[in-house]
């Protein structure tokens, strides 16, 4: 079987607003990238995308422009790096929470796959929405990033415990921002 037939999507939510995800997201989708892996990187973040600005691009058109009826070649923008693209968030006034939901969204990510070594997808803060597990339910695995000291032991172990139950494969937390002692 070929590399594309085995392509695997992925999430990574966190906690709270500020734990990092983004950052964590992008520097897997570089290292992969490097590693000779076609990556995609899609901004499911529709209340704060920031995967465009990483990598200074423009914020539409994108997810959900996508999601509402555009081509998803309208949408593919291409990074410094030959193997990696974005798919942003997309123009504001068409983002809809409920789109992750939909078949398109499962059709969009069946055509990803089938394009990409790797689907990444940033989603909004598990505490502020509940998007990260209508999208779990979707991908094929996820990982939860929290910020060090940052997050409850308990909230952690909620969190995780809802992405366990998610019929994505949960691979564990990344605990970003850790300082030596």
């Amino acid at each position: 079987a070929s590399t594309r037939s085995a392509a695997r999507s992925g999430i990574r939510p966190s906690g709270m607003p500020g734990s990092g995800s983004t950052s964590v997201l992008c520097n897997i989708a570089l290292s992969w990238a490097a590693a000779d892996k076609k990556v995609a990187i899609v901004d499911a973040n529709f209340r704060r995308p920031g995967a465009h600005r990483v990598f200074a691009l423009r914020e539409g058109p994108g997810l959900a422009d996508v999601l509402s009826g555009a081509p998803l070649e309208e949408a593919i923008q291409h990074t410094g790096d030959s193997r990696l693209d974005l798919i942003s968030a997309g123009s504001r006034e068409k983002r809809v929470f409920e789109m992750f939901s939909s078949e398109r969204f499962s059709q969009l990510l069946a055509e990803l796959k089938a394009r990409y070594d790797l689907v990444l997808i940033d989603v909004a803060p598990a505490l502020v929405a509940s998007d990260s597990l209508s999208i779990a339910n979707r991908c094929d695995a996820s990982c939860l990033v929290v910020r060090a000291l940052g997050e409850k032991r308990g909230l952690v172990g909620r969190l995780r415990n809802d992405l366990n139950d998610a019929r994505s494969e949960f691979l564990g937390v990344v605990v970003n921002a850790v300082k030596p002692s």
